[in-house]
């Protein structure tokens, strides 16, 4: 190893950056999603991060008992949007168990690299000029 110089493991923040802005974001869509349907059954699992999503879904149910036409087309509608729901929630729990994922990934790799110990060997000057003014020099190795 140079003189002047150590090693440090940079965590990938790449990686770490990614992972939580996905998790964050899925999280809130989450909680948009439990709020909009005012938290219904098992959506308060949605105030859970990164697992709440699954005991959401696997918490919903589709019942529907019809007699006439229209008790029919009003079931059909709830089954929709209770499916729509289902199908939000999953598709939520999946961006957000990856950007965990990524998150971890980026928390537990990295990589060392040689950093310099400081600036040892920059020199700076400064001189006055004959015509007037300053003339300033910077003059280093990295």
């Amino acid at each position: 190893m140079p003189r002047g110089y150590h090693i440090e493991k940079r965590a990938a923040s790449g990686l770490i950056y990614t992972g939580a802005l996905s998790l964050a974001a899925g999280y809130v869509i989450g909680l948009g999603i439990g709020i909009d349907k005012g938290f219904d059954g098992s959506l308060g699992w949605l105030l859970v991060p990164v697992v709440g999503a699954w005991p959401a879904v696997a918490g919903r149910k589709i019942q529907c008992v019809a007699t006439t036409v229209e008790e029919a087309k009003a079931c059909l509608d709830s089954a929709s949007k209770e499916a729509t729901t289902v199908a939000l929630v999953a598709v939520d729990g999946m961006v957000q168990t990856t950007g965990f994922l990524i998150l971890l990934a980026g928390l537990a790799s990295g990589r060392p690299e040689l950093v310099r110990d400081g600036f040892g060997d920059v020199k700076v000057s400064a001189k006055r000029r004959r015509e007037g003014g300053f003339e300033l020099g910077v003059e280093g190795r990295f």
